[in-house]
């Protein structure tokens, strides 16, 4: 069997190389490779200050004890320096979501859209959660999830399209509330919220609450542990509201989950799949 040894990968988030996993991943299959083996080096990002928890949620063996990877797809430790001859979007691929669309017309020219979905389609569906963070996240009944993704991704100044600077902060409060409030009159009343701050996730359940809705949680866990059941419960909501201008995070549980996307900069539904 042929294995595609991929020698650097982005040292970015949990979202990020998760989704990188994604397209790396269809790359392979499509390339005809039946194993994919790719470092998981240790958690970089300049600028912000991401919160303590994302030092150890992000530990392979975190991922290795929550997560089903796709069949023949293997992360293993250790870092090694990007060969020249390697292609450089193995340290990129994957930041700030899984866009198969994009993907395909950039790395794999050679393939038709239809054929790159496809594939990205079995890819995704053979993703999934180890059974105890199924047995705990997904029997919720029907209800729509909320990501409120703040720290690293709100700077003093915005340094890129997926983040906002700090003045711009009130006005994605008040976007989110305005997209909660209407997925409410759309008839939506159980909710499950979610954030890597304390402080928004506790402000956002207060306000839902208010509302007269219902709140799901989880119980009690360490954080860096509960990372993982929020991407379980996410993945099997009927709806996903983001509340910043892009999360990997987010964005990797919905497109396993086929969860449509409602981002709170948008006024459309959205899928990657």
């Amino acid at each position: 069997m042929s294995t595609l040894t991929v020698p650097d990968f982005n040292k970015s988030g949990l979202g990020d190389r998760l989704c990188g996993m994604l397209l790396i991943a269809v790359y392979a299959r499509i390339h005809g490779y039946s194993k994919v083996k790719v470092p998981w080096p240790s958690y970089s990002i300049p600028g912000g200050t991401p919160p303590d928890f994302r030092k150890k949620d992000i530990l392979l063996s975190n991922v290795l004890d929550h997560l089903i990877l796709p069949t023949g797809f293997e992360f293993v430790d250790g870092h090694e320096t990007l060969p020249k001859t390697s292609p450089w979007w193995y340290t990129q691929v994957g930041i700030g979501s899984p866009d198969f669309a994009w993907f395909a017309k950039t790395h794999l020219k050679s393939y038709s859209l239809e054929d790159v979905l496809k594939v990205a389609r079995e890819v995704c569906d053979e993703c999934d959660y180890k059974p105890e963070v199924v047995r705990t996240s997904v029997d919720f009944g029907d209800y729509v999830s909320i990501h409120i993704r703040r720290t690293d991704k709100v700077r003093p100044v915005r340094e890129c399209s997926l983040m906002i600077s700090e003045s711009e902060l009130d006005d994605l409060n008040l976007r989110t509330r305005k997209s909660v409030e209407e997925t409410i009159a759309q008839g939506h009343r159980r909710f499950f919220i979610c954030s890597d701050d304390d402080l928004a996730l506790e402000t956002y359940q207060s306000f839902v609450s208010d509302l007269g809705c219902d709140i799901i949680k989880l119980p009690k866990m360490d954080k860096s542990v509960s990372t993982y059941y929020d991407l379980a419960a996410i993945s099997r909501s009927r709806l996903l509201i983001q509340s910043m201008r892009s999360s990997a995070f987010s964005n990797y549980a919905a497109c396993i989950g086929g969860v449509p996307i409602k981002n709170v900069y948008t006024d459309t539904l959205e899928k990657f799949l």
